[in-house]
């Protein structure tokens, strides 16, 4: 729903005064246009570090060392025209460390005729960096799916393909971006297809581990246009909690742990190769 213009109220300074002493938890910045800043609330004085009595008539942007996604000349524009302001921004905190906010401003006028700005913020510093983590875990596991010389399917728990391995490419003969989406059961033959999601659905309902749960080796379908002798191929299902069950922290050994056609060897010569272990994984080579 497209957001409706907002007509800018007029507020006297008793109001202001009754809004932020009602509001007083909440994290309230009143300010006037050019930033001088007009009423603090207990709640900024929690988030970012500053008494009351050092906030007001400070500048806000240089109080709070504000960043901006877009030119503050375009932020007030907006506020002019729209009423209103909102997106993320970072705030410096009194001890230095940045904050990122959610913020959304309204334009009020004052019975003075100067107009005022009623700035409410939310940290989310702290899904920041959840999103970060995430972002880096994806990334960590973009870099081994492109990277593992075999096919590796990464599915969630409805049985959706989220990530598929350069080598299960080659494997099943399709781009990732044909099967990502789609349910991992595509990638079987019948009868194997029709029963897939039962097993999924009856592990997530009473835990009971039929393929789901531990290293089995089930069959694969390459795409259509393989030969016929290339089109069936086996594949290792393991699951996370099975990794996680083998109590190492190194991928490669809970895998050799997992599934037994999984094989990490050591070179036996004791210079630099000695640290390159070549996977082999039956079954999933192109």
């Amino acid at each position: 729903m497209p957001h409706r213009l907002i007509s800018p109220r007029t507020a006297s300074p008793q109001e202001l005064d009754a809004l932020v002493h009602v509001l007083d938890g909440a994290d309230i910045i009143v300010h006037r246009l050019e930033g001088t800043i007009t009423h603090w609330s207990i709640g900024c004085e929690n988030m970012y570090g500053w008494a009351r009595e050092e906030a007001v008539g400070e500048m806000v942007d240089a109080l709070l060392a504000t960043q901006y996604p877009e030119p503050v000349e375009t932020i007030r524009a907006h506020l002019k025209s729209r009423g209103f302001w909102q997106g993320e921004i970072i705030h410096r905190h009194k001890s230095g460390h940045d904050i990122h906010v959610a913020t959304r401003c309204v334009l009020v006028n004052l019975s003075d005729g100067d107009p005022a700005v009623i700035q409410a913020n939310s940290d989310i510093s702290a899904l920041k960096k959840a999103e970060e983590a995430v972002r880096s875990r994806e990334a960590h596991l973009s870099s081994i799916l492109d990277t593992v010389p075999d096919a590796m399917v990464v599915i969630d728990q409805k049985g959706s393909v989220l990530s598929f391995s350069k080598a299960a490419e080659q494997l099943f003969g399709m781009t990732s971006d044909k099967i990502c989406g789609r349910n991992v059961s595509d990638l079987m033959p019948s009868p194997y297809r029709s029963a897939h999601d039962g097993y999924i659905g009856r592990y997530l309902e009473t835990g009971e581990k039929r393929i789901i749960g531990y290293g089995r080796v089930v069959t694969g379908q390459r795409a259509s246009h393989r030969s016929r002798l290339d089109t069936l191929a086996p594949v290792d299902v393991v699951k996370t909690d099975t990794l996680q069950a083998q109590g190492s922290s190194e991928l490669a050994q809970g895998l050799s742990r997992a599934a037994p056609s999984v094989n990490f060897p050591r070179p036996s010569g004791t210079d630099a190769t000695d640290s390159i272990r070549p996977v082999a994984l039956r079954g999933l080579s192109p």
